[in-house]
């Protein structure tokens, strides 16, 4: 994995979540059970902050479950399949000391994008796109100290 390959799989993810925002957004059958629900768990599992946390997974489907409310199978289906590479990359950042900023900051990111989701904030899509492109950013560092530690 390289860099040119995290920008990509990163790039396509905004893609995905943006039309996937447009989609929940613009649809008279919208429904937002599954992010509330994502988020209430990512909530649930910071109380009880144990070791056995697995927080990638957490992210990835609250993630999925912002690709879900909009109600689009295909949509869904080509965010499934690069799922395995960003959780890959997740567990990569973390993995590289960024796991206590992660834990610390990410009930409250998440919490925020929802609420603008679903109050239907124009300023969702720079929030997602921020989130999704800071964490490019820590992928495409980890990666170069990967290389320069080989």
């Amino acid at each position: 994995m390289n860099e040119k390959f995290a920008t990509d799989i990163y790039q396509l993810r905004w893609m995905i979540e943006s039309h996937a925002v447009t989609e929940a957004l613009h649809s008279d059958t919208s429904f937002f059970s599954p992010l509330l629900l994502a988020l209430g768990e990512i909530e649930a599992s910071i109380a009880k902050a144990d070791s056995q946390t697995d927080w990638y997974a957490l992210d990835i489907s609250f993630h999925r479950a912002l690709v879900s409310c909009a109600d689009s199978i295909p949509l869904l289906n080509a965010w499934e399949i690069n799922m395995p590479v960003m959780y890959a990359l997740l567990r990569l950042n973390t993995e590289k000391g960024y796991l206590g900023r992660y834990v610390n900051e990410f009930f409250t990111k998440h919490n925020e994008l929802v609420k603008a989701i679903i109050t239907g904030n124009p300023a969702c899509y720079d929030m997602l796109k921020t989130h999704i492109m800071d964490a490019l950013e820590i992928s495409k560092d980890t990666l170069r100290k990967l290389q320069e530690d080989s």
